[in-house]
């Protein structure tokens, strides 16, 4: 499930990053270095805080060699961009080292400066893995030289990223957590934006749910007090949900971002009517709910491996 904590979003398989060995066990063979993209976060929309890469540390050669601070940040800006997505223009501006930024353990930074206001439309963060290896004069068996990539927008764009469903397996009257009680057998159906929308007391009644063509007789899950402030994700307390059965979902007009960017917006509908969004319920190694490239393509976001028009 989507956070919404904008955090570190990193390769698996992180190596190098040392200890102190413990009853004689040598520590672990020095891997290569990995890149991440600290910030955005793929598929965040409304991402206001600068683009930024960093490297994971130590970095080292495959023959323990540390390499310089100095070495591995330039190699990291030439092979690092921001570009319009999907057709790949560079979007204006600049890469700048940020010394001792405390998101990556005290280690810095690149953070890109734009030259003019962002536009509408999506944009990536993209750096060229295998050529940052190359210009490290680092290579090996296993090593992975996929690119890494983060698809974001830089203004207000709320669309539904994520439908997903889970069994509630104990009730719960709600005394100790604040919200709506919770009865076993049921089932949570959460549904999360890109960017928070709405707000907590009123957000569920711009969303309806139907099965098959039938309406559901779903209960919000929220505080029992209101609040008012915008929100990523919201509950649902549903009866039962079958696999691989259609699910419709309708968002009223009202639904709008902060900004004033309404749900039907972003989907480039009118206004005067309503999003419906058909959806099958499945079942994968995610879990249950909805295709995540499902709702990306109902919402028009360009996939990862989309070519240039």
């Amino acid at each position: 499930m989507r956070s919404g904590i904008r955090a570190l979003v990193a390769a698996s398989g992180i190596a190098g990053l040392g200890f102190v060995a413990c009853g004689g066990n040598p520590p672990p063979e020095p891997g290569p270095p990995d890149v991440a993209i600290l910030e955005p976060v793929d598929l965040e929309t409304n991402a206001q805080a600068s683009p930024r890469v960093t490297w994971t540390v130590p970095a080292r050669t495959s023959s323990g060699a540390t390499i310089p601070d100095e070495d591995v940040l330039e190699a990291l800006e030439s092979t690092s961009e921001v570009v319009h997505f999907p057709s790949r223009t560079a979007v204006s501006g600049r890469w700048e080292h940020v010394p001792g930024d405390v998101t990556n353990a005290g280690h810095p930074v690149l953070s890109f400066v734009r030259d003019e206001a962002p536009e509408e439309g999506w944009e990536a963060v993209v750096v060229d893995r295998g050529a940052f290896l190359d210009e490290l004069g680092i290579s090996g068996e296993g090593v992975d030289r996929n690119e890494r990539i983060a698809r974001f927008s830089p203004l207000s764009l709320p669309i539904v990223l994520e439908l997903h469903i889970r069994p509630i397996t104990e009730s719960d009257d709600g005394r100790a957590t604040g919200y709506s009680p919770l009865e076993a057998g049921n089932e949570m159906l959460g549904i999360t934006f890109s960017e928070p929308v709405g707000s907590l007391a009123t957000i569920h009644s711009f969303v309806h749910l139907e099965l098959e063509g039938r309406a559901l007789d779903c209960e919000p899950h929220a505080p029992v007090v209101p609040q008012e402030v915008p929100v990523e994700s919201i509950g649902f307390q549903c009866p039962p949900l079958g696999d691989n059965e259609n699910l419709t979902v309708r968002i009223d007009p009202g639904l709008v971002s902060p900004a004033g960017v309404s749900v039907l917006e972003a989907y480039g509908k009118d206004d005067d009517g309503e999003l419906t969004l058909d959806v099958e319920l499945s079942e994968d190694d995610s879990g249950r709910g909805a295709d995540p490239k499902v709702l990306q393509a109902l919402a028009n976001v360009p996939p990862l491996d989309a070519e240039a028009p």
